[in-house]
């Protein structure tokens, strides 16, 4: 109600961007005298989602289980279950490579590793949104090894790019609740060696069939109008 509204404090929350949560993790480190491998902060503002309690959770895990002060990414990767940035620089290079073995069996690997399936789908996809970033506006992507991402980017390009983070995010939205993770996995990438292979030329048809039903349509409504 309005007039009990008008006598109270008002307090939108928002979640905090990485932007202002990395700097302020790399402030708390620093107070507390520890030390962090390059990869490690990001995976912690990930794995937080913009809350502050939830991201300082996380991170005062990795502290209480950091030997000599020193938190590793393969100790962090391990416990918050991320798909380590090697492996999925495998994946990509296997897209861009057209190598259907390469892919299936990182595939694989994911499988009898014990990482998640759909962890594994949606860090791909913020692999693939890092190379878009990079291709859009620059040396912007949240990602250590920028010679890789840049010669991935170049290889790959805006479209198809784009092309491939739309398959993934479609594959995301059916794997909650899949009886076959894996087959979900098998599929992504049978589709991403496909349009690869094609160019994601198949993107195209129907944007541009989209396109010319719009434009079709409008004369019809202009001939309406003038007949009236």
């Amino acid at each position: 109600i309005g007039t009990i509204r008008s006598r109270t404090h008002h307090y939108p929350f928002r979640l905090v961007p990485p932007e202002i949560m990395t700097p302020y993790l790399e402030h708390v480190c620093e107070q507390e005298h520890i030390e962090t491998e390059p990869g490690v902060l990001r995976l912690v503002t990930r794995a937080g989602g913009g809350s502050v309690r939830d991201t300082l959770s996380v991170l005062d895990q990795l502290m209480g289980g950091c030997v000599d002060n020193d938190i590793t990414y393969d100790s962090t990767v391990a416990l918050l279950g991320f798909t380590p940035d090697a492996l999925l620089g495998e994946a990509i290079d296997a897209i861009i490579e057209q190598n259907g073995a390469k892919l299936y069996g990182i595939i694989q690997k994911v499988i009898v590793a014990g990482f998640d399936a759909r962890r594994f789908v949606e860090d791909l996809l913020v692999r693939t949104r890092d190379l878009l970033v990079l291709t859009l506006g620059g040396d912007e992507a949240e990602a250590e090894d920028m010679s890789d991402l840049h010669r991935q980017a170049d290889a790959l390009g805006l479209q198809q790019l784009t092309a491939m983070a739309e398959i993934m995010d479609d594959t995301l939205g059916h794997m909650a609740g899949a009886a076959s993770p894996r087959m979900r996995l098998e599929l992504l990438a049978a589709k991403l060696l496909a349009g690869r292979a094609s160019g994601f030329a198949a993107e195209a048809p129907a944007l541009a069939g989209a396109g010319a039903r719009g434009s079709s349509a409008a004369p019809s409504a202009t001939q309406g109008s003038a007949r009236g």
